[in-house]
């Protein structure tokens, strides 16, 4: 086989041609029988010891919650860009205009409100992993 052959060939002697300057790609099929979904849902509970006039933005450190086997956090893991996280005060889901979760701190801004001592606060983060069964 000759590559580059751009002349006409005759009938007694016939070459193949392969074409010039360009990549052969061989590929393989690859067959997926499902994608599984896989979420993974995190909770941490802070429970408010004195009254809270909410004057200005409050903030509550990630080290003040405790997960869900009610041991203490040093930081909220799973908050990225691909997470969605919900805020729990006293059992209510918040809107999400009020507040802002970092991996270091929960950040609410509901100026004029007030939170009772002893009212729970759960922030909830999900998130979603896929992988390939074939």
């Amino acid at each position: 086989m000759k590559l580059g052959c751009k002349k006409k060939h005759t009938q007694k002697r016939k070459r193949k041609c392969l074409p010039s300057k360009k990549v052969i790609l061989i590929y393989r099929k690859i067959r997926f029988n499902k994608i599984v979904i896989v979420p993974n849902i995190q909770r941490f509970f802070h429970e408010t010891k004195t009254d809270i006039s909410i004057d200005e933005p409050l903030t509550i450190s990630a080290h003040e919650f405790t997960d869900d086997q009610g041991r203490p956090v040093k930081f909220f893991s799973n908050i990225r860009s691909h997470s969605h996280t919900n805020l729990f005060i006293n059992g209510m889901l918040q809107e999400g205009r009020i507040y802002k979760v970092s991996p270091h701190n929960l950040i609410i801004h509901s100026v004029g409100n007030q939170i009772i001592a002893g009212t729970p606060i759960i922030i909830e983060v999900l998130s979603f992993s896929a992988r390939i069964v074939s």
